[in-house]
């Protein structure tokens, strides 16, 4: 399961939350980052369980690929663990 990489101390990334989606804004890149609903579930640490059944919308049709490539995105970015 993908754990929360962000902590208060963090100094490098900041989360501005909009109901369920989010902007992650990189401090050391200058880089701003849109999270969907499920990227930014992703980022809370929800599992891919708790995903399909607490997010609206989400069917298991493409939801793997999609989980997938979000994570990807997040390795890439310094915050998958």
């Amino acid at each position: 399961m993908l754990k929360s990489p962000l902590k208060p101390e963090d100094s490098r990334f900041r989360v501005a939350v909009f109901e369920d989606e989010a902007v992650l804004f990189d401090c050391l890149s200058g880089d701003t980052h849109y999270l969907s609903p499920l990227a930014y579930a992703r980022l809370q640490g929800m599992s891919r369980v708790d995903i399909s059944s607490q997010i609206e919308g989400v069917g298991e049709s493409g939801l793997e690929e999609s989980l997938n490539a979000i994570d990807a995105q997040l390795r890439d970015w310094g915050l998958a663990v």
